[in-house]
């Protein structure tokens, strides 16, 4: 008789009607954990300076909903089946219309989303652009804009993180979960900021200041082009 590794879902926080949430997967079988994350954005941005593009701009603030994953063990892989069944629970109980996953051993998953009627594709990732994303989830973390509910073993994970030589690697923790985290803020904080495409005048104002700050003279000869300015029939 086979052996499997599976999974239930605990506890989830309440849905939101409000919100967009999103999903993604990175599948693992034999060796490595499958992990699934559900996030999503909430309430205003707060300006913030980036370390990617070293530039400052408005970033969305990212609350996980929950990490939920399959641990396997000698002669019992992962249940993809059961993996399935949890997803599409997810999937409908948070009202999700896109999942994505991670390119390898997803294929299956995704085939069964699609047929249930959900947006659903693989997504690979270079080495720079893993970096990048846990780079700025650091400086969500480091500005109060990342909320998750208690998770020790993705908190640990998280910890003991490190960067070799532009690659991000671990030694006392795998990364399975923290990979599924890394990469689901990635597509939440971006919803968060195309879902604010009209800025309020809170926001305006802000910008404004911030760019007296870092460019006074060019802004300085603005003002001064347009006082000299001739109004027509003069």
């Amino acid at each position: 008789m086979h052996r499997f590794a599976t999974s239930i879902i605990a506890q989830l926080l309440p849905y939101g009607p409000e919100f967009q949430y999103h999903m993604h997967g990175d599948p693992g079988l034999k060796n490595d954990a499958f992990s699934v994350c559900v996030c999503h954005s909430v309430g205003e941005g707060k300006w913030v300076f980036d370390a990617v593009s070293g530039q400052e701009r408005e970033v969305a603030k990212v609350v996980v909903d929950g990490v939920i994953s399959w641990e396997p063990r000698p002669l019992a892989p992962v249940d993809l089946l059961n993996v399935d069944d949890v997803v599409l629970q997810l999937v409908r109980y948070y009202g999700i219309r896109r999942v994505t996953f991670d390119r390898w051993n997803s294929a299956g998953s995704i085939q069964k989303l699609i047929q249930a009627g959900i947006l659903a594709e693989d997504m690979s990732f270079s080495r720079s652009q893993q970096y990048d994303m846990y780079r700025n989830l650091r400086m969500l973390v480091y500005n109060d804009l990342f909320v998750m509910p208690p998770d020790e073993d993705v908190v640990n994970e998280l910890i003991y993180l490190k960067d070799v030589e532009g690659k991000i690697d671990h030694d006392l923790y795998v990364k399975d979960r923290s990979d599924g985290v890394g990469r689901e803020w990635h597509f939440a904080e971006r919803s968060g900021r195309r879902q604010r495409l009209v800025p309020s005048p809170a926001r305006v104002a802000h910008a404004r200041e911030v760019a007296a700050k870092r460019y006074p003279a060019d802004l300085s000869r603005r003002a001064n082009a347009r006082s000299r300015k001739v109004p027509h029939g003069s």
